[in-house]
């Protein structure tokens, strides 16, 4: 699931995404292989980068991470308000109460 700038949900699926053109990324754990992509998600921590030539806000990198934590330290172990308060939400155009 992602948020867009607006706060409106849209659903994605990584592994049947096509590269539309030249603005758009790769998948985070491509690999010609399904084994090679599911390697690679297993070892996120060594695999995860973040491109230097992409735009992105310390706190939505700082959310990924979070999400790709061990379940003790996980963002959301403690419930759904923790996520909700994440930093990255923050804006003065929406709220989780109003999208």
């Amino acid at each position: 699931m992602l948020l867009d700038r607006n706060g409106h949900l849209k659903l994605a699926d990584f592994g049947t995404c096509m590269k539309m053109d030249s603005v758009c990324g790769d998948t985070p754990f491509h690999s010609e292989s399904l084994v090679g992509t599911y390697g690679k998600i297993m070892d996120h921590k060594n695999i995860l980068t973040f491109p230097d030539d992409i735009k992105k806000s310390k706190d939505g990198k700082y959310l990924i991470c979070g999400f790709l934590s061990s379940k003790e330290v996980r963002l959301g172990r403690t419930g759904v308000d923790e996520i909700k308060c994440h930093l990255f939400f923050k804006n003065d155009q929406w709220t989780f109460d109003t999208i």
